[in-house]
């Protein structure tokens, strides 16, 4: 991989290297040059990698590589930073409404500043009280798509759930395969706020915040008539992301995510940034 420009941002904790690839200039990627730029105190490190190119039908269009190599079809706190990197490479205006594409469809957002309104699709898939055998006995959870797949425990006590060891297993469940779930840990602190705390797959960790994920628990938590909108969900980073939606019959309608998109700091990559053994290398 030569050298490239690129933007460090990062959304309510969740952190990406952003890249603008409209030119077609980028060198061809992998799965393991995306994971050794990802690999943290080794190269840039990042939670994963956005890529904006150009697109017919759209101000621009995102890609987005997990920091395993592997592509989701959408990430929330990802699609608020591209679209303030759009506006900052000159790829869309402040204050006017972008649109873009991802693998999961097309998305509308509005950048004022480090704070970004990003619309989220309606979901599928939705699935209440799902039971699960687990190492440490069965618990009931909810399951809702919202661009991605998401699992979601409501807990009374969620700073002390087993986040990593139980996302873990969860993830694999061959109640969710072949392509797995992220996981959330979710606490309802009254009508209007929630705490969520995010396992989340292709990362395969507890992340600091999950935009898809608080979306996640924010419908399912109305679903069970537990929140009204908006809502703000408190994510593991304490940065909130407001949700915003209306319900419409057995589903909802105009779903919006407001939280920051910060950039950090720009950057310019060299080959040495990629020329390291993999961690598991003899």
């Amino acid at each position: 991989m030569t050298s490239y420009r690129f933007a460090k941002m990062s959304g309510a904790g969740n952190d990406f290297i952003v890249i603008d690839n409209r030119g077609n200039t980028l060198p061809d990627i992998n799965v393991q040059k995306i994971q050794k730029l990802c690999a943290r105190r080794l190269s840039v490190g990042a939670d994963g990698l956005l890529i904006l190119s150009a697109a017919p039908d759209a101000d621009f269009r995102m890609r987005y590589y997990n920091a395993d190599g592997s592509e989701a079809a959408m990430c929330g706190n990802g699609g608020r930073c591209i679209s303030r990197f759009a506006v900052l490479v000159g790829a869309g205006k402040e204050g006017q409404v972008l649109t873009f594409m991802a693998l999961s469809g097309k998305y509308t957002a509005k950048v004022h500043g480090e704070q970004v309104k990003l619309s989220i699709i309606p979901p599928a898939g939705y699935r209440q009280d799902i039971s699960l055998a687990l190492s440490g006995g069965e618990r009931q959870v909810d399951f809702i798509d919202t661009g991605v797949p998401h699992a979601v425990f409501f807990s009374d006590k969620v700073e002390t759930e087993p986040v990593v060891k139980l996302g873990r297993e969860v993830r694999q469940h061959p109640q969710f395969q072949p392509q797995g779930t992220n996981v959330n840990f979710c606490q309802v602190v009254d009508q209007h706020h929630l705490v969520v705390r995010t396992y989340e797959r292709g990362v395969e960790d507890e992340t600091l915040a999950c935009g898809t994920g608080a979306a996640a628990a924010a419908l399912l938590a109305a679903k069970r008539g537990l929140v009204q909108s908006p809502v703000k969900v408190k994510t593991h980073s304490q940065v909130e992301l407001t949700m915003e939606f209306r319900l419409e019959g057995d589903g909802f309608a105009d779903i919006f995510q407001q939280g920051e998109a910060r950039l950090i700091y720009w950057g310019e990559s060299s080959e040495e940034a990629t020329a390291f053994l993999p961690a598991n290398s003899k």
